[in-house]
């Protein structure tokens, strides 16, 4: 693993990152993603995104998909 990887997953000085861009290639062609309920404008993998001040996990759209 890369050092700077590893600092970036291993350390609790900021919760705030975004999935790498492999990864989540690898899960959406599984899955097909339509919506990340925890992004930014910079990190967001979906067209439908909900920021922090948002937070998409306490939205209905999550299990309405509206």
């Amino acid at each position: 693993m890369q050092t700077e990887t590893r600092q970036r997953f291993f350390s609790s000085d900021n919760q705030k990152w975004a999935t790498p861009k492999w990864l989540f290639n690898r899960f959406d062609s599984i899955f097909h993603f339509k919506i990340d309920p925890c992004a930014s404008e910079k990190t967001a993998k979906c067209k439908v995104f909900f920021t922090e001040k948002e937070d998409g996990l306490k939205s209905s759209y999550i299990v309405t998909g509206k």
